[in-house]
């Protein structure tokens, strides 16, 4: 009786664990510390995620994001980010950005190359 309860309860742990939000994407991600660091100007961080910078005084700051159309997965992407940005008068607007991406290898698989 006592290993019926062992496994009863190890499979319902396992049952519950597949329930959680699903991780982030790659991309997701590497935008996360994109513009979280542009918003600090982290220079270390940028350095291994992008090339451009999403500028403060100049672009405003992201406070949430979503990813609309991740692209294709080979080559540069384009990855469309539907975004609510706090521009340097301090409004919240929401705002398309198309992010180019490209591979890396490393442990960061996506660089930021560009934004409009």
């Amino acid at each position: 009786m006592k290993a019926f309860r062992q496994i009863a309860s190890v499979a319902a742990a396992a049952a519950l664990a597949g329930c959680g939000p699903a991780p982030p994407s790659p991309e997701h991600q590497t935008l996360t510390d994109f513009f979280e660091a542009s918003r600090v100007r982290d220079t270390t961080v940028l350095a291994r995620t992008a090339s451009v910078v999403f500028e403060p005084r100049r672009d405003g700051v992201v406070q949430e994001f979503e990813v609309v159309d991740a692209g294709a997965e080979t080559g540069p992407k384009q990855v469309s980010v539907r975004a609510q940005v706090r521009t340097p008068s301090g409004q919240v607007v929401e705002r398309m950005l198309v992010v180019t991406m490209q591979r890396e290898p490393g442990p960061h698989p996506w660089f930021i190359t560009g934004f409009e």
